[in-house]
């Protein structure tokens, strides 16, 4: 038996692919600049594979404001832009909507859906048409059930200490005209 005197290292056949260096990382440490350019690499593959800013943060394991922090930041878009125009133009517009006033978004939301709604009344299966009709009355302020229930079980409000304070005037006043008056 003949023993083994060499370890052969095979090369591997892919191309290294060098790291791309971001000029806002240059103060920072080597290994950091490594790492934040491989992670902002890895989004950029992501986002060019057609993943919205949402599915981008969750596969990432990122916070969506950490997604939109690297989005914002000069160097990352400018790389965005240089690989492709139309990604970064999705983007750009995905951004902006995200930027909007969540009420302006809500508002525009509630107008799908009770377009939505209004598809499902001309729907085949009654259980579809009765629950589409109850949530178009519950958004009703007329006939919202939760309306018709906050005015049938008003709260009040009452001070004990000034409750007390009229019960006692009130004995008084009843004892003060129960005596004869002296004149």
């Amino acid at each position: 038996m003949e023993a083994i005197s060499k370890v052969e290292v095979l090369e591997s056949k892919a191309p290294v692919q060098p790291v791309v260096l971001y000029p806002d990382l240059e103060d920072k440490p080597a290994a950091l600049q490594v790492r934040v350019a491989l992670r902002r690499e890895e989004l950029l593959r992501l986002l060019l594979a057609g993943h919205r800013v949402k599915e981008c943060a969750e596969i990432l394991r990122w916070s969506t404001q950490t997604v939109r922090g690297e989005l914002a930041n000069v160097f990352f878009r400018n790389r965005l832009r240089l690989v492709s125009l139309e990604i970064y133009g999705k983007v750009d517009e995905e951004l902006a909507t995200l930027k909007t006033d969540p009420a302006t978004r809500l508002s525009e939301m509630a107008d799908k859906a009770l377009d939505q709604m209004e598809l499902l009344l001309d729907s085949s299966d009654d259980r579809i048409k009765l629950r589409v009709s109850q949530d178009v009355l519950d958004r009703n302020m007329e006939t919202s059930k939760t309306r018709r229930l906050e005015k049938s079980s008003r709260s009040l409000n009452v001070n004990i200490e000034l409750l007390a304070r009229a019960q006692k005037t009130a004995e008084e006043v009843s004892e003060y005209n129960q005596h004869p008056r002296d004149s």
